[in-house]
């Protein structure tokens, strides 16, 4: 029921930092929708006809478990998660372990080795189900420029989705999560 501007998204670097996977890529997931046609305003998810079976794959009917339903809500239930968008949760949980280490003082130069944990989560499901949680670990460094501090990280999700990167490059140029 919140619109999608007051929905939570987590992923990449800053206020909701989840590192390993691409900015506002993590939360919950539903169908992508289309209409049935003739502009009479039903839809249904792609992949099935206006009947609800699934489309034609060449001359046959695919099974119906091969199709996404309106009613899929968590990542494993959807048959095909590459027919599917991430819309935000109403709420989250972000949590992070770092270590620093100094690779030279004089030239402001830090190292950083983390562990990031959390998800966005919808009105049904409960932030203690950890289940759904989503993990990512990497490296990256930290260099306190005479321009201000510039970071960059490497991160790796673990167990990702299909739709997700197996490795995650990010830059920051900046004060904001030091």
């Amino acid at each position: 029921t919140l619109p999608l501007t007051q929905r939570y998204f987590l992923g990449g670097l800053g206020t909701f930092q989840l590192r390993g996977f691409k900015a506002r890529s993590v939360g919950p997931r539903r169908s992508i929708l289309q209409d049935i046609g003739f502009n009479t305003g039903v839809y249904t998810p792609v992949g099935r006809l206006n009947g609800g079976q699934c489309a034609p794959d060449g001359v046959n009917i695919v099974p119906d478990d091969q199709c996404n339903s309106i009613d899929d809500t968590k990542n494993d239930d959807f048959a095909d998660i590459d027919q599917t968008d991430v819309i935000g949760g109403n709420k989250f949980v972000s949590l992070s372990a770092e270590y620093r280490f100094p690779l030279s003082e004089t030239l402001g130069l830090v190292g950083i080795l983390f562990f990031d944990a959390g998800g966005a989560f919808d009105e049904e499901t409960s932030l203690v189900e950890f289940s759904e949680w989503r993990m990512g670990t990497g490296l990256g460094g930290l260099w306190f420029s005479p321009f201000g501090p510039l970071q960059a990280f490497v991160g790796l999700p673990l167990d990702p989705l299909d739709v997700e990167d197996s490795v995650v490059f990010e830059f920051s140029v900046g004060g904001a999560g030091l």
